[in-house]
């Protein structure tokens, strides 16, 4: 079994659109011990990927982004490709900006060259990138700051020691969709302080880490549909704290330093939601 956890953005920042249609990034990511299952089977034989899902609205023909994985993997290489079973239990929200899909890529690649080895560790993340800009990061799976694309990541101390709590709504977003919403709506958008968000992981100061996580994409959202903001601030009320969105949405999450958290008031709105901790 393999279980393949996701993360939420401390903070994301936009700093430009690229020629190249990219956007560049300034964010800080953290993964979170909350996780999807991928039974994993080797054959021991030359063939293809065998890929299942528990959830019947994730694609598993060439769009799936494991079996981009897995194809990038032996095509970048002088292997043949070898017989391979994948089952997904998908338990990670799907559009939630929690990088579950990213996170399933990343452990395939890191499972088959545990394997294989046919890629040292920097090529192995520039296969991953291939793949995904957020794939990178869960090769490494290890807090950072991560700029340009996805590409450039640098570890940071994380000492957080706070519980995490997870609030996925019904509704999804699409992350293509939601940096359309740039070109328009990128004047007078918030800049979280991402020094001062390291130092705070560093130093285990939640207050600190409150007072300067911003996410660009976020308010590109709120910009764009009030109804998440409207959301936004009703989960607040229920919760009696700050919440923020992780990536390109749709979940929330809050921190909670002494892990008491009152839900009583979520189980009457149509949302999911976990408990959670940093990864360690």
């Amino acid at each position: 079994m393999i279980y393949s956890n996701c993360k939420i953005n401390l903070g994301l920042n936009i700093l430009k659109k690229r020629e190249d249609g990219y956007h560049e990034l300034d964010m800080v990511m953290m993964p979170v011990d909350f996780n999807d299952v991928l039974k994993y089977e080797d054959y021991g034989e030359k063939g293809d990927l065998i890929l299942e899902v528990s959830d019947t609205r994730i694609p598993i023909d060439e769009k799936n982004i494991v079996r981009k994985a897995y194809n990038l993997y032996f095509d970048n290489s002088n292997t043949p490709r070898q017989k391979i079973k994948v089952f997904l239990d998908k338990k990670i929200p799907h559009e939630a900006g929690l990088g579950g899909g990213s996170s399933n890529a990343a452990f395939i690649l890191r499972k088959l060259n545990d394997k294989y080895k046919l890629y040292t560790s920097e090529e192995l993340e520039k296969i991953a990138l291939k793949v995904g800009a957020d794939v990178p990061f869960f090769i490494r799976n290890k807090s950072a700051r991560v700029t340009g694309i996805g590409e450039k990541i640098q570890e940071i101390e994380n000492n957080l020691s706070s519980e995490i709590l997870l609030i996925k709504p019904q509704q999804g977003m699409s992350t293509g969709q939601v940096y359309s919403y740039y070109k328009d709506n990128k004047k007078d958008l918030k800049m979280a302080d991402i020094s001062n968000i390291i130092r705070a992981l560093k130093e285990n100061n939640v207050a600190q880490l409150l007072k300067n996580i911003e996410n660009s994409l976020e308010q590109l959202i709120f910009k764009q549909d009030s109804s998440f903001r409207d959301l936004k601030n009703e989960l607040e009320d229920a919760l009696s704290k700050k919440i923020f969105m992780s990536g390109s949405g749709s979940c929330f999450f809050a921190f909670c330093e002494n892990g008491n958290f009152d839900t009583s008031k979520l189980d009457k709105k149509n949302v999911f939601y976990k408990k959670t901790n940093r990864l360690v």
